[in-house]
């Protein structure tokens, strides 16, 4: 009898080890992948400042039309003011003290407020942004950037050293502080030659480091140009590879050019699907 009833104990405890195995490796799988919407989101409220920035400067200087509204990011309830006396000039967007509604789905308020000396396409121009009680979609962003323009590369494109330094302070459900700095080149692709902003396309390559709210640190590098297309909520192609301190490497994928809110995030030889905000 007992040798009848030891086989059918082992295969018990198998199946037992097998499900606790599992389930642990399925919780790895998700903590490996659960800080990714959370990055992709944080470059995007980043890169987006620059996008603002532009298209403020743009404003000011009459060089957007009516007829540039798909590729804005502002709506009405955002007020710019350029003030023309102050060396160097500057150029503020007020969101207004409660929440805007911005073109790109986003709610905004607070105020980016632009410093700048020379021209936007000459070389050599600098332009310094910084946060004033700044928030998107009620998560605070305090910030620093510096815009160099190096002029035009190889290709004849301009391009832009961006150096940045900033906090995102999430909401309480998503509650700690996700601090970031990098240096990146920003080229402009495409769209120059038009004073139409949709079909303005960018491309940005450089290297950074986060700290995420559980205090894991992280540096990234992209090793694929992403590409934003301001007619596009979010990037649309491009790789970064990300890695965390005491975690896999991941690698980060927006895809193949196409505007669509989902990129793959690939670590331990396996590749999920994340959705974008």
């Amino acid at each position: 009898m007992k040798t009848k009833t030891f086989f059918p104990i082992i295969l018990i405890a198998f199946i037992i080890i097998t499900i606790i195995a599992g389930c642990k490796k399925n919780s790895e799988t998700t903590e490996d992948i659960s800080d990714m919407s959370e990055d992709a989101l944080a470059e995007n409220i980043f890169d987006n400042i620059d996008n603002i920035a532009d298209e403020a400067h743009m404003s000011v200087f009459g060089f957007l039309k009516s007829s540039d509204d798909d590729g804005k990011l502002l709506d009405v309830c955002a007020t710019i003011t350029h003030d023309t006396i102050s060396i160097p000039h500057l150029i503020t967007v007020d969101f207004g003290d409660t929440n805007c509604l911005c073109r790109d789905g986003k709610y905004r308020r607070g105020m980016i407020l632009i410093s700048f000396m020379g021209h936007y396409a000459d070389s050599g121009a600098m332009k310094n942004i910084h946060s004033e009680e700044y928030f998107v979609n009620d998560n605070q962003v305090i910030f620093t950037k510096t815009n160099t323009n190096l002029g035009r590369n190889e290709h004849g494109n301009l391009t832009w050293l961006i150096v940045s330094d900033g906090t995102i302070i999430f909401t309480a459900e998503n509650e700690g502080d996700f601090t970031w700095h990098s240096e990146r080149t920003r080229e402009w692709k495409k769209g120059e030659e038009t004073h139409f902003r949709w079909d303005d396309v960018y491309l940005i390559r450089g290297n950074g480091n986060t700290v995420r709210p559980n205090g894991e640190s992280i540096t990234k590098e992209i090793v694929e140009p992403i590409m934003k297309k301001l007619s596009c909520r979010w990037f649309v192609s491009g790789i970064v590879k990300i890695t965390p301190s005491n975690r896999p490497v991941r690698i980060l994928n927006y895809g193949d050019g196409q505007c669509d809110r989902f990129a793959t995030v690939t670590v331990n030889g396996n590749t999920f699907t994340i959705r974008l905000h």
